[in-house]
């Protein structure tokens, strides 16, 4: 049990022109956590506004645009996040969101002590679906750690079946019998 962490990261959809990231948060804890004054940082800022908090076993998603989360995926959402502005030794500066090269996120408490913190990258050991592809990446258990990119999978959409074919019995020929003893000829 570790409390809150980062869940689940959607960096770089299959439409580029859609701002539809957004990072999720699951509390595995047995209590209920306050966000308040809590925030995100890394490749975006998010401060959690007061009276923000998270039942055990719930999830809170933070979106770059709710609107957008809503109508693509039927979810609700906290945000828009801010972009984190990078100011390069020259003077210039660039506004960030999510990379879709790889990122830090941070989730940080009220005294700002990291809590969870994702360093995900669009290459192995991380998994390849969530660049581009139209997936997220979800960390496979809260109690991994999440720095790890072997700890992650690719989130597959509600309601998506596995990869599996259907053969029907009736058309194909294909029977099924239970035990070790094959069935007469006759069956």
């Amino acid at each position: 049990v570790r409390g809150v962490v980062i869940n689940e990261i959607h960096y770089n959809s299959a439409v580029n022109t859609t701002r539809n990231s957004f990072i999720e948060l699951y509390n595995d804890g047995p209590a209920t956590v306050s966000l308040a004054g809590w925030r995100l940082s890394g490749g975006v800022d998010y401060l959690f506004p007061a009276g923000t908090a998270m039942a055990p076993d719930s999830y809170l998603v933070i979106a770059e645009d709710p609107a957008t989360m809503l109508s693509y995926f039927g979810k609700p959402a906290l945000g828009p996040w801010d972009n984190a502005v990078i100011t390069y030794p020259d003077g210039s500066k660039e506004v960030t969101g999510l990379s879709n090269d790889g990122d830090t996120v941070r989730l940080r408490d009220a005294a700002n002590q990291v809590v969870s913190e994702v360093d995900y990258e669009n290459h192995s050991p991380w998994p390849s679906e969530g660049n581009g592809e139209g997936s997220s990446i979800e960390l496979i258990n809260p109690g991994l750690d999440g720095t790890h990119g072997s700890n992650w999978r690719a989130a597959k959409s509600a309601g998506v079946a596995p990869d599996v074919t259907f053969v029907s019995p009736a058309t194909s020929g294909w029977k099924y019998f239970k035990g070790s003893v094959a069935p007469s000829a006759t069956w």
